[in-house]
């Protein structure tokens, strides 16, 4: 009777441990149709080789969307903070804040979404971020037109952007007018600068610094911070490389 007992805890005590585990099918049932397919964030073992792996699905991350209603104090109260995936497109996230964080630039390849200090109920998805975990997910943005996160910080750590610029300068001059450039309204800090002629009669190489940024103005001045030296950029049409922080 002893034994019979004994036996009774351990499988009561298993099907406790067990029910931690929550999964589309046995042996809880309580996360279905939901973004996770998998959460274990409360399960643990003691053996470093069991029940820590996990063989991934795959998705696209240019479609993403992460479900909110389902948020509470028992179901990704972090809002996702740490959520690992396995990628397969190239593009952009999507520009839904609510539901998709930022925009980054993504490629085939694991990601994690960083959204730290998020709780329920006052915690959102805005400024959550999908980072590359894995090497091929490591490389730089492919260039665009439309404004992108790097998805890499500066050293004051905002969110550095990325965008091109096509330019025309109608005269000779080492001033560079913004204005045209749809997210001059919202830099802060310009930290990297490349001027590439469209034609090669516009001249040849790179421009690869801007002396100055007026931020009120929404100009810049072409040059080096080497004896205060401006360059004046000839007419022409040209691409303009941006990195910036807002």
């Amino acid at each position: 009777m002893k034994k019979i007992f004994l036996f009774s805890v351990f499988v009561l005590s298993s099907i406790v441990t067990f029910a931690q585990i929550q999964v589309q099918t046995e042996p809880n049932v309580s996360i279905s149709k939901e973004n996770p397919f998998l959460d274990a964030s409360n399960y643990n073992t003691f053996l470093s080789n069991e029940g820590k792996g996990l063989y991934f699905p795959r998705t696209d991350l240019t479609t993403w969307e992460f479900k909110t209603a389902s948020i509470n104090p028992g179901n990704f109260a972090s809002y996702y903070d740490g959520f690992v995936v396995y990628n397969t497109a190239t593009g952009s996230t999507g520009s839904n804040a609510a539901t998709q964080g930022k925009v980054v630039a993504v490629e085939p390849g694991f990601y994690y979404f960083s959204n730290p200090g998020q709780s329920f109920p006052t915690g959102n998805l805005n400024n959550g971020t999908w980072k590359p975990l894995s090497a091929a997910g490591a490389s730089l943005p492919n260039y665009s037109t439309t404004e992108v996160n790097t998805g890499r910080k500066w050293v004051d750590n905002k969110d550095v952007y990325m965008a091109v610029f096509v330019y025309n300068q109608a005269t000779t001059t080492p001033v560079i007018d913004f204005t045209g450039f749809t997210p001059a309204a919202d830099i802060n800090q310009i930290i990297g600068c490349r001027i590439i002629p469209q034609n090669p009669a516009d001249g040849i190489g790179v421009v690869s610094n801007l002396k100055s940024y007026d931020k009120t103005n929404k100009k810049g001045i072409v040059g080096s911070f080497a004896g205060n030296m401006s360059t004046a950029l000839a007419a022409g049409d040209y691409q303009i490389i941006l990195e910036y922080t807002k």
